[in-house]
């Protein structure tokens, strides 16, 4: 008898075994580096497209340049003053963007300056307004530079007050 409700007990965590060695494997822990389901993630697109694996197939170099912090007066009206702080880091093609950056610095402030301080800050508050002014600043280093040199600008600090 007493053999009976041991097996019983036995046939009863069967299931739960097979249960959690079902949801091991699916979850990707029973195999490190191999993932069941992979999950798309969002940096992916930007890393490839960053790295110049994109419809260009091409690659290039990919460097990283601090740029300075600005601090400007937007143009909204004078009863209002407000101003924006940007601290900004560009991505350039090679090593000689990255000179030419460095050579060129007091040409590429001034653009970024009078772009700002064109802006109000209605314009700059959305995430669309910022998009677009990463996009400008891209123009206005390239034309101080005289050549499509700078890949991306990246905002590392952004206040609006």
């Amino acid at each position: 008898m007493t053999e009976a409700i041991e097996n019983k007990k036995k046939f009863r965590l069967f299931p739960w075994a097979i249960l959690a060695a079902l949801l091991l494997v699916l979850s990707g822990a029973g195999s490190p580096g191999w993932e069941f389901f992979p999950v798309p993630r969002p940096d992916a697109a930007l890393a490839s497209e960053a790295h110049g694996e994109g419809e260009k197939g091409g690659k290039h170099v990919d460097l990283m340049v601090p740029l300075d912090s600005f601090v400007v007066n937007l143009a909204d009206p004078p009863q209002t003053k407000r101003y924006i702080k940007v601290t900004l880091g560009a991505q350039m093609v090679d090593e000689k963007a990255v000179a030419d950056i460095q050579s060129k610095k007091d040409f590429v402030r001034d653009g970024i300056i009078l772009l700002l301080s064109s802006k109000t800050s209605q314009e700059v508050c959305t995430v669309e307004g910022k998009t677009e002014i990463r996009k400008e600043i891209a123009e206005k280093i390239n034309m101080a530079l005289e050549g499509p040199k700078v890949v991306r600008v990246f905002f590392t600090e952004l206040i609006i007050q």
